[in-house]
């Protein structure tokens, strides 16, 4: 299901992620119809704060980053770690919509 989202790359793994900026509870789930793994981020999407969160959230995986759409809501995190490592972490964060 989400690994339409996910591609291995030399670096690491990138992900497609679509924000939901200054949402009331943080969280993730899968939407099947943008192919992206939706994040919520409490942040507002002022002065890079929701960017901030959303590579927060990754961070535990491994050192990540935003690389493409850093003004938009659709964005792509490079997350150095393995996919195995990566799939581990989205199935066990991910909610049930």
């Amino acid at each position: 299901m989400y690994s339409k989202a996910i591609s291995e790359t030399c670096d690491g793994v990138l992900i497609d992620v679509m924000v939901i900026p200054n949402s009331k509870e943080s969280g993730m789930e899968w939407d099947p119809w943008r192919s992206r793994i939706r994040v919520k981020v409490r942040a507002r999407p002022t002065k890079g704060k929701a960017n901030e969160e959303v590579v927060g959230v990754f961070s535990s995986v491994g050192p990540s980053r935003i690389i493409r759409g850093h003004l938009s809501r659709e964005k792509t995190v490079l997350i150095e770690a393995s996919p195995d490592e990566i799939k581990s972490f989205l199935a066990s964060h991910l909610q049930k919509s």
